[in-house]
């Protein structure tokens, strides 16, 4: 009984992790059943209808691109969503190849809980397919990372970590995750899931430079099976296809949208295959050199920038935030109240009766949803408001009420967001069954282990850190955010553990430099369009204006709103509208330009 309480537990406070769902459900496909275990794994793309109106495929790629006689092989899963036009139409622009970011997202979650939104915003006069895959070792993509016999019992190493609170505020809590993140480098060394013939281990091959070699596979298949869908009904190529599709049968050229970790991998693309560059949107951007430096140190800067947004949209909605009252003269009021009463929970937990049960909101819990609900202001924060007051006044059933909202996993429209962060995922447990032959359900039980592979093998290693080097970087994070810090810095501490023997190799990292030359780039191809938010709070302004003086022509768009990326999450007309004319013709809009936001949180 104590386990399925603390189940509910993890469930109900970080129902926020959900936001994913929230931000993005409306109308998708995603709970549609599809058995991806029925599709053959195939050297070139050979298309089965899933999903509704989506198209799935499973390509075969090399495990080592730098060993062309290892003979073993990765499945890729790839999803896409037709244009609204035959391939043949003058209106037809090519492919728009999207990833979520993670690292650890899935691009087939993106695109049925997202796409038919996103293919809205880049359709103008040119129409695209949009295109996804889940990147090597990642959900329906196999081998996968998974490092854990028994989902069971990754579920209840999860919770023992979320029980045992925060870093900051509970001097057992480093040394449990201290050593659950050991023990984690341990099981996934000693693993036997993802182990080919010859000793070698898929965690090993999931790094982003092993996905941008995929990525160029990937745009060589697509273009391949365009023609042949042009071939079949003896259609013809229109010079305005280009860059994906060209009848002088030049390179392919790739059409990216990239999102949080998704700017990373594009990046790093774009600085590996210059020369494969069409239209490329890095939107809230990683800095690439802190983390490969296994930093992440440079996430936080504008997060309490986001956190005052609450207050000050909240203050602005007057009574239509649930947090605001008559006697409220600034914004400062209502933060100071909500902040004491957090602050509060250090010390002083709050007993919860649910449904004849008792449990417990923590200081750690409530400060686990406030982050996830900062990268969603216009889905999460009305809700957050609403039960907040409801804490406030002591409302229990209220307060829970709005956790168990459907509101979290079933807004009113679907959207394409940037996935959910990755460390938020030791803290569900809702997928404790999940199997690719099941009817859908987004993320999957393994994607912590998946999102460890890639940054910390992407990173330096720091696994010779003791742990007073670590409580000085806990220090420093939580200096930049007092709310988020801690449990940002809960992301080094795997890498820390991170065994050397399931690091990739030298060859297999890219470490930069990241840059690109416009001569080096295709005649077809654009200079990089950066997008960053004036309040993002894990990927602040400053990063896409340092990477893009990194890319000769690139141009920054700032988007004046909170919230992680803009997507079709943080709306903007102005966005929008540049996003239309970059996809279909590359032009870029003039550097400088400052877009606002469509709308704001309680403006409905």
């Amino acid at each position: 009984m104590r386990l399925r309480v603390d189940l509910i537990l993890a469930a109900l406070f970080v129902r926020a992790t959900a936001a994913a769902l929230a931000a993005s459900a409306g109308r998708d496909f995603s709970d549609q059943y599809f058995d991806w275990e029925v599709i053959k794994s195939t050297k070139e793309l050979e298309y089965t209808n899933c999903y509704g109106p989506f198209q799935c495929a499973r390509l075969e790629v090399p495990l080592d691109w730098s060993n062309s006689s290892n003979p073993n092989r990765v499945s890729i899963a790839i999803v896409r969503l037709p244009a609204v036009v035959y391939v043949a139409d003058e209106s037809f622009g090519g492919t728009v190849v999207i990833n979520p970011g993670g690292p650890g997202g899935s691009g087939i979650d993106s695109i049925l809980q997202g796409g038919k939104a996103l293919q809205a915003i880049v359709d103008g006069d040119k129409h695209f397919e949009i295109l996804s895959f889940d990147p090597r070792g990642m959900k329906f993509s196999t081998p996968s990372t998974a490092c854990f016999e028994d989902d069971f019992f990754r579920t209840v190493i999860e919770i023992h970590a979320i029980n045992v609170g925060s870093l900051e505020s509970n001097p057992e809590a480093l040394n449990v995750k201290w050593s659950i993140d050991k023990g984690l480098g341990r099981l996934c060394r000693e693993a036997s899931n993802g182990k080919f013939q010859d000793g070698s281990n898929i965690h090993q091959f999931v790094s982003t430079a092993a996905v941008a070699q995929d990525m160029v596979e990937i745009i060589d298949q697509v273009d391949s099976h365009l023609r042949k869908e042009l071939s079949s009904r003896k259609g013809h190529v229109h010079d305005h296809q280009m860059p994906i599709i060209d009848p002088l049968r030049q390179v392919p050229l790739l059409n990216y949208w990239g999102l949080s970790y998704g700017t990373l991998l594009g990046n790093t693309f774009a600085s590996m295959f210059p020369n494969r560059i069409g239209r490329m949107v890095l939107d809230g951007v990683v800095d690439a050199d802190d983390y490969t430096a296994t930093g992440w140190t440079s996430n936080l800067q504008d997060n309490n920038k986001t956190w005052t947004k609450f207050f000050e949209y909240c203050f602005e909605a007057g009574p239509r935030c649930p947090l605001f009252d008559k006697s409220t003269k600034c914004p400062d009021e209502i933060r100071a109240k909500v902040e004491t009463f957090l602050f509060q929970l250090r010390n002083d937990p709050i007993p919860l009766l649910f449904n004849g049960n008792l449990i417990m909101l923590t200081y750690h819990q409530l400060k686990l949803n406030i982050h996830l609900a900062l990268y969603f202001p216009n889905e999460l924060w009305p809700l957050l408001a609403t039960g907040l007051r409801s804490l406030l006044e002591g409302d229990t059933p209220g307060a829970i009420s709005v956790l168990e909202s459907d509101l979290w996993r079933k807004p009113s429209s679907g959207s394409f967001t940037p996935s959910t962060p990755f460390h938020s995922w030791r803290w569900t447990s809702r997928n404790q069954h999940w199997s690719a032959s099941e009817p859908y359900t987004p993320g999957y039980p393994w994607q912590l282990e998946a999102a460890v592979s890639v940054l910390c093998g992407d990173g330096d290693d720091i696994s010779s850190r003791p742990k007073t080097d670590f409580e000085a970087i806990a220090a420093l994070l939580e200096s930049q955010s007092p709310i988020v810090g801690s449990i940002w810095s809960e992301i080094p501490m795997y890498c820390i553990h991170w065994p050397a023997s399931v690091r990739p190799s030298l060859k297999h990292r890219f470490t930069g430099p990241f840059q690109s030359n416009l001569t080096d780039y295709d005649p077809r191809g654009s200079p990089l369009l950066f997008i960053g938010n004036t309040a993002d709070p894990v990927t602040p302004l400053r990063n896409a204006l340092k990477m893009s003086e990194r890319h000769e022509g690139s141009v920054v768009i700032t988007q004046d709103v909170p919230g992680h990326c803009a997507a079709t999450v943080n709306p903007s007309f102005c966005t929008y509208e540049v996003l239309k004319q970059f996809f279909s013709n590359g032009t870029l809009p003039k550097p400088g330009l400052v877009c606002e936001g469509a709308r704001k949180p309680w403006d409905y």
